[in-house]
């Protein structure tokens, strides 16, 4: 069965978390709904229009080849209510297993980014899945995206502080998508500013906030967040984590002393290269370290 978006008309409310939740396409939702969406007195509702109008711009291509987008967004969804687009490849096959990606973006990114926006992770994300059409994408927005902007995001500082739980935020994503267990791999990753998203995540529930078969860290480790990873690494749930990676390209690498302990033989630090532009880079280049080591 290809194309697992279960389509959600406007109005209908999911019982599973109480959110709205819609598959995108050139002419879904509607106008008449967008606008229903951007009048509303609701914060969320306005952040999901902003978001699917952004979308359908940023992945108009995609789209047209056959991917399927859902965008879910108000409730207790793990992300504040703010929006989460779960992206499938046109090759998406709902009754086979997949791989599960959820993704915390940095400052000056949004998971609606133009593809022709230098060169932006959007694009890393399309490669990956012509490498596995299995692989499926979760990418919660963060409390402040912009709410318009052209083919070029703005330079801003986002926040993080909607973050509640990021093993919530997955599984309403992918109810609202259509797509059920069993998983060939869930994978987490944070890059930059997303270390708020983390270290708020693995604290959370006890630990179950963060929940994954592979960790990865992609220059995060601000302040104590490398910490707070390490005494996650000995929860229920962080002894479940099988991998553990930290893309290292300019944070002090003091922030991750305690990591390797903590995961033991578990644990892998790449360095990025690159001088300047090094954690920048980390956003894209680590997409592509992704699929030749040969984990999509």
């Amino acid at each position: 069965m290809v194309g697992p978006v279960l389509p959600v008309t406007a109005g209908i409310v999911l019982a599973l978390d109480a959110s709205r939740s819609y598959a995108l396409s050139a002419t879904e939702p509607p106008a008449s709904v967008l606008k229903m969406l951007q009048a509303s007195s609701t914060a969320s509702d306005r952040a999901l229009a902003s978001t699917l109008l952004h979308a359908r711009t940023a992945y108009t291509a995609y789209l047209s080849r056959g991917a399927h987008i859902n965008v879910c967004s108000g409730g207790a969804n793990g992300n504040g209510g703010q929006p989460i687009l779960t992206l499938m490849s046109p090759k998406f096959d709902a009754s086979r297993p997949a791989t599960i990606h959820t993704h915390y973006h940095g400052n000056s990114a949004t998971v609606s980014e133009d593809l022709a926006d230098r060169g932006r992770f959007q694009k890393r994300l399309t490669e990956t899945q012509v490498a596995d059409p299995q692989l499926v994408w979760v990418l919660p927005e963060c409390a402040n995206p912009p709410a318009a902007y052209g083919t070029r995001t703005p330079t801003f500082e986002c926040s993080w502080e909607n973050v509640t739980s990021q093993r919530l935020a997955t599984q309403t994503a992918l109810a609202a998508s259509g797509i059920r267990a069993p998983f060939v791999e869930t994978v987490a990753s944070f890059h930059s500013r997303g270390y708020r998203a983390l270290s708020q995540a693995c604290q959370a529930e006890g630990g179950a906030g963060l929940q994954c078969d592979r960790l990865e860290m992609l220059d995060c480790l601000y302040k104590d967040t490398g910490d707070l990873v390490a005494k996650w690494a000995q929860t229920p749930s962080g002894q479940k984590c099988k991998r553990a990676v930290y893309l290292y390209a300019s944070n002090e690498l003091s922030k991750a002393q305690n990591l390797a302990a903590a995961f033991s033989d578990r644990y892998e630090r790449r360095n990025v290269s690159g001088g300047a532009d090094a954690h920048a880079r980390t956003r894209g280049i680590y997409m592509h370290v992704f699929v030749t080591a040969g984990h999509v």
